[in-house]
């Protein structure tokens, strides 16, 4: 008998009130019993074809919700990155208007300006891209 049940532990006996609440924060790392998984193929309980059922909904909602974060955080690192690219050019545009033999020091720190923003964007780039070589979900970014 012990070859097909397993002996149970204490933490697989407790109550787990976050079945009941999907909405709660960290179940991460949480696991089913191994009692959940016996005689999964019976299709006439009815039982274990709505935990079944539920445990895929809510798998399915936290898939989503990992694919929408992905997305967003692509969005924001793109749009942070373009920021950096505008900055460079409005001190771009801050030096060629500086024209004049009076102006030279405005000049140098719009160029110096321009040039940490525009550093700035391409150490952005180089970052990110190589996040994007690593995860699935948001290679091909540019």
């Amino acid at each position: 008998m012990l070859d097909h049940f397993q002996v149970l532990s204490k933490e697989q006996m407790k109550a787990e009130t976050f079945v009941i609440d999907p909405g709660m924060h960290g179940q991460r790392y949480t696991r089913l019993a191994w009692f959940w998984s016996l005689d999964v193929n019976k299709v006439d309980d009815p039982y274990m074809v709505e935990f079944t059922r539920v445990h895929w909904l809510r798998a399915k909602c936290k898939q989503d919700r990992w694919q929408e974060e992905a997305t967003i955080l692509y969005h924001e690192i793109n749009w942070t990155i373009q920021w950096f690219k505008n900055q460079s050019r409005i001190w771009l545009g801050q030096m060629t208007s500086s024209e004049g033999s009076d102006q030279q020091g405005k000049r140098c720190y719009a160029a110096k300006q321009a040039a940490m923003w525009q550093k700035m964007a391409e150490n952005g780039e180089t970052a990110f891209e190589a996040v994007c070589s690593d995860f699935l979900v948001i290679r091909g970014w540019k």
